[in-house]
């Protein structure tokens, strides 16, 4: 147990006096004077709860906390009626008119729900069950672990080459992958005290419910995935890496893919898999993307079961299987969600290894940790240290600190599994952040700030508006258009139990379940360290946080509001939710979000689709000509990954005639790709070519009209005859 008296609360106390004083210096006045008068009345509030009281002001403390518990239901309703409020005041379509007056009603929201929580006696924390000790290790569990430690020294050689082994330097990617497999299993198992992993999981009827929300979720990411976004939303990379699988068989998997992405060929090599049960399409490049997004759904479900109870976690991954962001992401063939799944499982399991101190919990939770270094560099800077952070701050202020053995395993495990990849990093004197080095902010952007003036105001901004994106600020950038829309991350219909949510968890912020306020405060720090800090590509890895808030606000205010049927007011109200959630992605979002990429991002037109359409239906080795207004370069990059037998030119068709015509080789077949209602570069062509009947898309294209692709095979004799009229 935490003593009461340890000198680290002076410390502490000092640390905050000092914070608020700096806020005092660098706030605008207008809020410093706010906080001010804030300090004042909490100093008077203290010294008032230390002192002796008298006795009438004695009795009327005590007479207005016996007015406060016999009111705790109307303090419930207000807390509810404050933060539908500040939902409306939060709202996207208002920008930020009220967000000041929505930050006052969320916090007298909070306030009062706080006061409610305190007058009906309900616990503050959850029970942390008293640290075991952990098992012996015998002599077998250390020839695993030296197994597998000599499956990772094969991993850094083959991917580093520090010692120049010839015999390592072509190894297959698939054999790199089984030897990280078993690295994996033979550390964890070692380390964790078992030659097998022992985890269980009965047949009940809340094992049924995940299973089917499991599957939802999987429905939902799979649905139509190759045609309700036909366009690459910064896919090329993923496209590309996946065709070097197929004519290196060395990749070194443990390499970054490019000097600019910063992840390592794991996720691509996941995608070769699905593509090769796909095809080479959209739905083999994102349908990876979409089975991990699946999967993240059991993991939330784990974590919200340790932290809280079967209840939150039923309707947490009830949410975050129809959660229109993670829809999104999880239906492009991005790294993202990979990152937010293998930091959520990690989490889960230090959680389970918080509470219960197993050995096997704590050597997982390091091998899942070591796998978020290996996808989106934002997972690789958010989770290690979130981790450190929880676990510091479970060690001063729980009933039952931490095991400090347990996280040295867990470090230890974590860093010897993400030895590879920042051995190769060294090894090709590339920087360990190879994104942040990219896209961070550098000291010339507060030099900017300072030569444009009010750099303390921009900063405090910057760092508003990355906590906005939650409930206010959309997805509006022109040039990362991720997810587009015109709604905040969450939808106003889950605005207000995300509020209570977090209050719900401040008020346990002496248990486990803190984890999440720090998941989300840390995520929106760390993108203040990005120059385009609200992206919501940036926010993916926090996904997983909002929703287990959300279900917390469910679980714990409904039944402060009502006293009958809260099962049922809870199950209604988690799946209508989720209902409105599918329903709003599938239903607006996505039409919407075609029309706004193509008017925002596409500069072709229907350049893209009718790619698509001509890798879908011509036959091989044909030459297309995209013969346009304006010369369209843009995807063309595209079609090797498409249909490798297929070659692409893009010409203007201001600069198309028949000398150009007689250029291009007789006994070839062509298929030409015109801008509809370009009735003289049609003329111009069938002077020269048999074409077939036009072909049109089936998709909509709004706000463009389909281009027209028409076939012009060789056709022996009749080819010349159209040739040799061309003759000048």
């Amino acid at each position: 147990m935490i003593d009461t008296r340890t000198p680290l609360r002076p410390l502490a106390f000092g640390l905050l006096a000092a914070g608020c004083l700096f806020m005092l210096v660098v706030l605008p006045h207008s809020l410093s004077r706010w906080l001010f008068a804030g300090l004042i009345v909490g100093g008077g509030a203290l010294a008032l709860h230390r002192i002796a009281l008298p006795d009438r002001l004695r009795k009327s403390v005590y007479g207005l906390r016996l007015w406060l518990e016999r009111h705790t239901l109307a303090l419930s309703w207000m807390a509810c009626g404050l933060m539908v409020a500040s939902t409306f005041a939060l709202r996207p379509v208002h920008g930020s008119t009220y967000v000041s007056a929505g930050a006052v009603l969320l916090l007298l929201g909070g306030v009062a729900l706080l006061l409610a929580l305190t007058t009906a006696h309900r616990t503050a924390a959850v029970e942390i069950i008293p640290a075991l000790s952990p098992a012996r290790l015998h002599g077998f569990h250390g020839l695993l672990t030296g197994s597998g430690m000599l499956c990772v020294l094969l991993l850094v050689e083959i991917n580093g080459g520090l010692l120049g082994i010839d015999g390592l330097a072509s190894v297959s990617p698939h054999v790199q992958f089984a030897l990280w497999v078993a690295a994996s299993v033979l550390i964890v198992s070692g380390l964790g005290g078992a030659a097998f992993p022992v985890f269980s999981m009965p047949m009940r009827p809340h094992t049924l419910a995940l299973a089917c929300f499991t599957l939802l979720a999987f429905t939902l990411r799979m649905w139509q995935l190759g045609g309700t976004m036909r366009f690459e939303v910064d896919e090329m990379l993923f496209a590309h890496t996946i065709l070097r699988f197929q004519s290196d068989p060395a990749v070194r998997l443990f390499e970054p893919v490019s000097v600019l992405g910063g992840f390592t060929h794991l996720f691509p090599y996941a995608q070769t898999y699905f593509v090769h049960l796909f095809g080479h399409n959209f739905t083999g490049l994102r349908a990876a993307s979409a089975v991990i997004g699946a999967l993240t759904v059991p993991a939330v479900y784990l974590m919200a079961r340790n932290l809280f109870d079967v209840k939150t976690a039923l309707i947490a991954a009830l949410l975050l299987a129809t959660f229109p962001p993670h829809l999104q992401f999880s239906r492009l063939g991005l790294t993202e969600v990979a990152a937010a799944a293998s930091g959520t499982w990690a989490l889960a399991f230090i959680a389970r290894a918080m509470i219960k101190n197993q050995r096997l919990d704590w050597a997982a939770g390091g091998m899942l940790l070591a796998l978020t270094h290996s996808f989106h560099e934002g997972g690789r800077l958010l989770f290690t240290p979130l981790v450190l952070l929880w676990w510091a701050g479970g060690a001063l202020t729980w009933r039952a600190r931490p095991s400090g053995r347990g996280l040295l395993m867990m470090l230890a495990t974590m860093l010897l599994l993400a030895a590879p990849v920042y051995t190769t990093l060294l090894a090709l004197n590339m920087p360990l952040t190879v994104r942040m080095n990219v896209s961070g902010i550098r000291s010339d952007y507060y030099d900017i700030l300072n030569r444009y003036g009010a750099p303390v105001k921009a900063v405090l901004e910057r760092l508003v508006r990355s906590f906005l994106v939650y409930v206010n600020v959309p997805d509006l950038h022109h040039v990362y258009l991720y997810y587009g829309g015109r709604t905040a991350l969450l939808l106003e219909s889950l605005t207000p139990f995300f509020l209570l949510g977090l209050f719900h968890v401040l008020w346990r912020w002496r248990s486990p379940a803190v984890i999440l306020l720090l998941w989300i405060t840390a995520t929106s720090l760390g993108n203040n360290l990005v120059v385009i800090h609200t992206v919501f590509a940036r926010y993916t890895v926090v996904y997983p946080a909002l929703m287990l808030c959300v279900a917390a606000g469910i679980r714990y205010s409904v039944p402060m509001l009502v006293r009958r049927r809260m099962g049922w007011i809870m199950g209604t109200l988690a799946l209508l939710l989720a209902v409105g959630q599918a329903g709003y992605y599938f239903g607006w979002h996505l039409p919407g979000y075609n029309v706004q990429y193509r008017s925002q991002v596409m500069h072709c037109g229907d350049a893209q689709d009718a790619l698509l359409r001509a890798a879908e239906t011509l036959p091989p080795a044909v030459h297309i000509v995209f013969i346009t207004p304006q010369v369209c370069q843009e995807f063309m990059e595209l079609l090797p990954f498409l249909r490798a037998d297929l070659s692409v030119e893009t010409m203007a068709s201001a600069t198309l005639d028949e000398a150009y015509i007689r250029t291009l080789a007789l006994k070839r077949n062509y298929a030409f790709v015109l801008a509809p209602h370009d009735s003289a570069t049609l003329e111009t062509l069938r002077r020269a070519f048999y074409l077939k009947d036009p072909q049109y898309g089936d998709y909509d294209v709004a706000p463009f009209e389909p281009f027209v692709i028409y076939e012009a095979p060789y056709m022996t004799g009749y080819s010349e005859h159209l040739r040799e009229a061309l003759r000048p």
